[in-house]
């Protein structure tokens, strides 16, 4: 991701609104489709006999909060890339850019186990079918499209006709935009954390053992109100956030591992009400429990640092008193 403020108008570009307009209709309709899949995953758990009314409604809840937010998400910024905006413009790249590692990553994942949660169910070469249209689309959404906004709204021309066509500074323009992407995402994940007593019970993994009922719910609102300071923080450039984020992400991360080396990861579901045959389902056909869970939190970790080590340039530490910048 490149900067975005600061960047000066050049005298020989190439107008690329039509460009601008083209896309931002084509994230019009990405965003109508998030509705059409949200009423049809609403119309699916609300008829399907195997899902009890307790989970059904935490479901629902989910995937209205999810599909619904990115619905008015990408209609929004269709409408601000039809106007050639600047932030839209640096918000669309953003959310690009996060789309297309996250999808490397589901790709890789889904290709290496895939085979194994298709097999379990239905004839292999059923499953090799299933999971080659599976991959395929998976490409479209998550590595074709993200791909194309990337290199159309990083482009040289695409950046000075936004310049241009919005000459005013806009808030996406006052930070570096790694940092601006860590701050939405901090922000983002933080209010997400509000989903889980709404929508199912209060848990939390703390060194070592399964925290639930009010004292989860009490640690889920600390996590939310530091995740939003470290939000505004790391969006001002406060040496500050780096350090708490730095030092918040460790503990969290060994505390999570300490507490799925000794716990059934499994009885995180017992614990957010999830029906007992749901979680033999889940048992039946997830990768994920016990030291495997432990190796995925230690990878995110390690990812996490080294994007937190290299926005780190960004940041600017407390001027003594009398100095200025």
């Amino acid at each position: 991701m490149s900067q975005v403020s600061g960047f000066p108008l050049p005298t020989d570009y190439k107008d690329r609104r039509a460009g601008l307009i083209a896309f931002g209709i084509l994230e019009i309709l990405l965003g109508l489709l998030c509705v059409l899949i949200l009423v049809g995953m609403s119309v699916v758990m609300l008829l399907a006999p195997q899902f009890s009314k307790e989970l059904t409604s935490q479901l629902l809840g989910i995937v209205l909060a999810f599909y619904g937010l990115l619905a008015l998400a990408m209609i929004w910024l269709g409408i601000g890339s039809i106007l050639c905006r600047r932030w839209a413009r640096v918000l669309i790249l953003i959310g690009a850019w996060s789309v297309l590692m996250l999808g490397i990553v589901v790709l890789i994942f889904y290709g290496i186990f895939g085979w194994k949660l298709y097999s379990g169910i239905i004839t292999d070469a059923n499953a090799a079918i299933i999971l080659i249209f599976g991959m395929a689309i998976q490409a479209i959404f998550l590595i074709v499209l993200p791909g194309l906004l990337v290199f159309f709204y990083g482009s040289r021309n695409v950046i000075a006709t936004c310049v241009a066509r919005d000459p005013h500074t806009r808030w996406t323009d006052r930070c570096p935009m790694p940092v601006l992407a860590t701050s939405l995402w901090l922000a983002l994940g933080s209010l997400s954390i509000l989903f889980l007593p709404l929508c199912y019970r209060s848990v939390v993994a703390w060194f070592g053992v399964l925290l639930t009922g009010t004292p989860a719910t009490i640690l889920l609102v600390i996590f939310m109100a530091l995740g939003l300071y470290l939000a505004w923080g790391t969006y001002r450039l406060q040496m500050a956030a780096w350090w708490i984020s730095l030092v918040s992400c460790t503990i969290l991360t060994v505390s999570s591992a300490i507490t799925f080396l000794k716990v059934d990861f499994f009885d995180v579901y017992r614990e957010l009400g999830y029906p007992p045959d749901q979680i033999e389902l889940l048992r039946k056909y997830s990768f994920f429990g016990g030291a495997v869970m432990v190796w995925w939190i230690v990878i995110c970790y390690i990812l996490f640092l080294g994007f937190l080590v290299w926005i780190r340039k960004y940041f600017r530490s407390p001027q003594p008193p009398g100095e200025t910048a």
